[in-house]
């Protein structure tokens, strides 16, 4: 779903890293390591989220380190949304549809921070 409505595949991976878990933050060069895209494509995109008030950042130690604005007025909706991308609720069903009757499941990993993973 999220590909039909943006097509820049590094928006994608920037709205499912922040939104999906919104406590958590990163900078530029773990984002580059993550997503194994140049710094160039990521910082502009990063640079248009900020600019838009949907990412806030501060300097940490000469970085500096992007969270989800949690008080943007498009934060639920966009935090909505991502969780309904598909490969994560289609994950959940099929493992949980194996397993049985499961009261709660935990995601970790890569999978957690909304980056694509061979390990569940």
């Amino acid at each position: 779903m999220l590909e039909t409505l943006i097509s820049n595949k590094t928006r994608i991976k920037l709205l499912v890293r922040f939104f999906l878990n919104p406590g958590s933050s990163s900078y530029l060069r773990k984002l580059e390591e993550e997503f194994g895209e140049s710094t160039n494509a990521i910082r502009i995109e990063l640079n248009r989220f900020e600019q838009a008030g949907l990412l806030t950042s501060i300097t940490e130690t000469n970085k500096k380190v992007f969270r989800a604005n949690e008080s943007h007025p498009m934060y639920k909706e966009i935090n909505r949304m991502v969780k309904k991308y598909p490969w994560l609720d289609q994950i959940v069903e099929q493992l949980a549809g194996k397993l049985g009757n499961i009261r709660k499941a935990y995601l970790t990993g890569n999978i957690s921070i909304g980056l694509p993973s061979d390990d569940i």
